[in-house]
């Protein structure tokens, strides 16, 4: 009898890795990014091209709102390019978020991955004085506490605009920018079940582009959700209870990645944060409850603490005078990692790369301390103590921006009893020095730092609890300080020539009524592009022609016109 042998021969065993992230441009928490810059993520695997889609990839600036674009893939769909549309606002930070949607070879990233960074504001030596107030009161209201604000764009006009809570009427109030700095009228959102709500975010709860706004409430346990149209109103308001009393802080980030942003709260008095996955139409799943192990925690915000691309948590108790750091996992969980004792009650935080090592760092105000405190993050998940800088009485508020357009963040804090704002200068290594302190007539209760008049420096605009006033404070260039460009300006922003759309910038020396409009080589009239009063202004000229040479003018009351040629092909 004969034995037969069957060989098997076993072809080897294709193991398909996730996606990994291994670079990006620009680097986590970099300053000083060109407000048109391109953003790239490179990755050790090629990607599959049908999982690059807007809701994989999202970019949310923190004024200018959703940033839509062209999404492509180069180096053997190993490297993932975002060409915005439109150029961000000068000064503001803007996070880069990417879903576990992302595949190579049909694998999935394992965690939500994000980049965070801050746009470059033009360089300015000059000091800030109290211009004029608007009120936020209706005629003969009395006290509303208000405190707080958001400066979203919330038009889509490109704009700086303000939503401000209110305590005791328990509502928003939302000022549109007129596009030269200044605010009109206001419309009234009374918020379903609000108490007291004061700390405020935006957020595209439901991807359709549009900024939204969630709002904590300090004297009770709600979460109020507010869904914008896109044209300045919102249309939708709803509240949902948190785990906790007394919510004070609000952080939004997609902490599970899948593609929608999800909000975590502080709750003061049940010393505790509540975590809400967004179901993606603008509503929550029941929040659960992480434990930090403070007393009292008040405020948090979100940033990559240690580098691994997952966004954690730094939250600031009230009670016991803490800074703890939750690391997050980009599967919706959070763990404690470290903690640091400062000197007085955590009332808000704000967080960035103070010291120029790559990881985010915080910026706290102590409340009854009277000051304002940096806490250093060491990229391992662990802690330092930074400093103490003397603030005035009842430091309440906190915020970071480079207001001299130097590379490095500073800092303004809000004192509501001396009812005034420190500016701190940072020197980009973690060190500050007070620079000046800025009056008004009532209470220093929060400050925000944007581009209000669109000229690309950062402006400072405070809100006032006590007579319920909005504080413009403007800038007086100082001998060094360069002279403002006197003349009318029409920037092309978008490549030459352009297959697509044109991206223009507008900018005026002042305030004046202008007109844009397009010509053909034949000297025919095509469009007309803007017409009205500004003084800055985004400009897509986005219409179907031709490949040739075309001639956008630019027309000011008294002046020469201006001629741009515009190649499309």
């Amino acid at each position: 009898m004969r034995t037969l042998l069957l060989l098997l021969v076993l072809a080897p065993l294709t193991v398909f890795a996730q996606p990994t992230v291994t670079g990006s441009q620009p680097a986590a928490n970099a300053t000083q990014v060109a407000r048109d810059a391109d953003l790239f993520v490179a990755f050790d695997s090629p990607l599959d091209p049908a999982s690059v889609t807007p809701a994989s990839v999202r970019v949310f600036g923190r004024w200018s709102g959703v940033s839509t674009g062209t999404l492509s893939l180069e180096n053997g769909n190993r490297r993932l390019r975002f060409s915005p549309d439109r150029p961000f606002m000068a000064g503001e930070s803007v996070t880069l978020s990417l879903s576990r949607a992302l595949t190579a070879s049909g694998q999935a990233m394992d965690a939500a991955w994000a980049l965070q960074f801050w746009v470059a504001s033009a360089p300015s030596e000059a000091a800030f004085v109290v211009g004029d107030w608007l009120s936020i009161r209706e005629e003969g209201e009395n006290n509303i506490v208000s405190y707080g604000a958001y400066a979203g764009d919330l038009d889509g006009d490109g704009d700086s605009d303000l939503a401000v809570p209110n305590e005791i009427p328990a509502d928003v109030r939302v000022f549109l920018n007129d596009g030269t700095g200044r605010y009109g009228e206001f419309t009234t959102y009374a918020l379903p079940d609000g108490d007291w709500p004061s700390p405020s975010e935006g957020a595209d709860l439901d991807n359709d582009g549009k900024t939204d706004i969630v709002v904590g409430n300090g004297r009770n346990d709600r979460l109020s959700v507010m869904m914008g149209d896109g044209a300045g109103s919102f249309t939708s308001l709803a509240s949902y209870p948190t785990t906790g009393t007394e919510v004070r802080g609000v952080a939004v980030l997609d902490m599970d990645g899948d593609g929608w942003d999800d909000v975590a709260t502080a709750n003061r008095a049940a010393g505790n944060v509540s975590l809400f996955l967004g179901n993606g139409d603008g509503t929550f799943a029941a929040p659960t409850t992480v434990e930090p192990g403070g007393i009292g925690e008040t405020t948090l915000a979100p940033a990559d603490a240690n580098g691994d691309g997952i966004l954690d948590l730094f939250v600031g108790s009230y009670d016991d005078n803490q800074v703890i750091l939750l690391l997050g996992d980009g599967q919706g969980g959070f763990t404690v990692s470290d903690r640091v004792q400062i000197n007085g009650s955590a009332w808000m935080l704000a967080t960035g790369d103070l010291d120029g090592d790559g990881d985010a760092d915080a910026v706290v105000a102590s409340s009854y301390a009277n000051a304002v405190e940096t806490v250093f993050s060491e990229g391992d998940g662990t802690l330092t103590y930074g400093e103490r800088l003397d603030s005035g009485s009842f430091t309440i508020a906190v915020d970071l921006g480079d207001l001299d357009g130097d590379g490095a963040l500073d800092i303004v804090s809000s004192n509501y009893i001396t009812g005034d704002f420190v500016i701190y200068r940072g020197d980009g290594t973690g060190g500050f020095r007070e620079s000046q302190r800025v009056a008004i007539e009532g209470a220093g209760s929060c400050a925000v730092l944007h581009d209000r008049d669109g000229d690309g420096t950062l402006d400072v605009t405070g809100i006032d609890e006590i007579n319920d006033r909005i504080y413009f404070l403007n800038r007086v260039p100082t001998a060094t300080e360069p002279q403002p460009d006197t003349s009318a300006r029409l920037v092309r922003l978008s490549a030459n020539p352009s297959r697509g759309p044109v991206r223009l910038a507008l900018r005026l020396p002042e305030p004046a009524h202008a007109r844009v409009r397009v010509f053909d080589a034949l000297g025919r009239q095509l469009a007309t592009l803007f017409e009205g009063v500004t003084r800055s202004r985004e400009i897509v000229w986005a219409d179907e022609v031709a490949a040739g040479t075309y001639t956008v003018v630019l027309e000011t009351e008294g002046d020469t016109p201006r001629l741009l040629p515009v190649v499309r092909w």
